[in-house]
């Protein structure tokens, strides 16, 4: 099986409750400031954080949103229409929605049954189709070889034990299926100039905690790991091809907005962004897995 990079031993099962907790209690709805503005589990509710967490991604995962189909740059969906995709980690439902709409046969899991319920109030809404269920990644209750596709977006590093989650992606998946990962980039700006430099030196955070405790402490969820492209091309082992690429949103080499904003007036905001662009397939935050069972 795969390495065991991702172990997570130092977590017990009681820290897996505190991690279902969390996520109970702050839902992927990318509202953290309370912003919003509208009822929960409403369509506004749907098209609102769609539109935040479409924005935020737009671009390397679709850079003619909203023309162009969400995630279309990364999900070849023609490709899966009538397949069985399983989405591990569904949130609110954005992508899961998207895998429905494009034909696929889509089965999302989250360990929350606040997301399960969030998710299944947005395919009713909507009249999609779908099965959605409590599930935990690391011990999915499906059988080998039963999935076409597995779709996972910054959930697998947020698990107790993340190696027992890529070993289930792998045993569900058909031989010849094809696994899409997101996970958080240990070489990045963020982790380094706004954990390390910023949060930990400025802020005296460091005097007091480990570089990695830093950088959970301003991140989402309970647990909230970060990986060099080694670490998941170890993890990823057993597949029999496996590309890792780095990238982020694009807006925020420095992630301070003053100077960001700076930059772009003194040089010019086309320069800049594409600027920013480059550096970020390089130093971004998040590492893109694509790996072929």
């Amino acid at each position: 099986m795969a390495g065991t990079i991702f172990s997570g031993s130092e977590l017990n099962g009681s820290e897996q409750e505190k991690n279902i907790q969390w996520w109970d209690e702050n839902p992927m709805t990318y509202d953290w400031n309370k912003t919003l503005g509208v009822e929960e589990g409403t369509k506004e509710f749907f098209e609102a954080i769609d539109r935040r967490f479409f924005e935020a991604v737009r671009n390397f995962a679709h850079p003619g949103y909203p023309q162009q189909f969400p995630f279309s740059q990364l999900i070849e969906f023609d490709d899966l229409k009538g397949k069985k995709v399983l989405e591990v980690g569904c949130g609110a439902g954005g992508t899961a929605a998207l895998f429905s709409l494009k034909g696929a046969r889509i089965t999302g899991i989250d360990i929350s049954e606040r997301a399960v319920q969030l998710t299944r109030k947005r395919f009713s809404l909507y009249g999609l189709g779908g099965d959605i269920f409590l599930g935990d990644a690391e011990n999915m209750k499906f059988g080998d070889g039963e999935f076409d596709f597995v779709w996972a977006w910054g959930v697998i590093h947020h698990t107790a034990q993340t190696q027992r989650a890529v070993n289930e992606i792998y045993r569900v998946l058909k031989p010849g299926g094809e696994a899409k990962v997101m996970v958080y980039h240990k070489n990045s700006f963020r982790y380094w100039i706004l954990g390390g430099l910023y949060y930990g030196v400025v802020k005296g955070k460091l005097l007091r905690m480990s570089l990695d405790e830093v950088n959970k402490s301003f991140t989402d969820g309970y647990i909230a790991r970060h990986f060099t492209k080694r670490d998941a091309m170890r993890a990823f082992s057993s597949f029999r091809k496996v590309r890792v690429s780095v990238m982020d949103q694009g807006e925020n080499l420095i992630l301070f907005t003053k100077l960001n904003n700076l930059m772009a007036r003194v040089i010019s905001p086309d320069i800049w962004r594409r600027f920013n662009v480059s550096l970020m397939k390089r130093f971004g935050w998040f590492l893109f897995i694509e790996a072929e069972k």
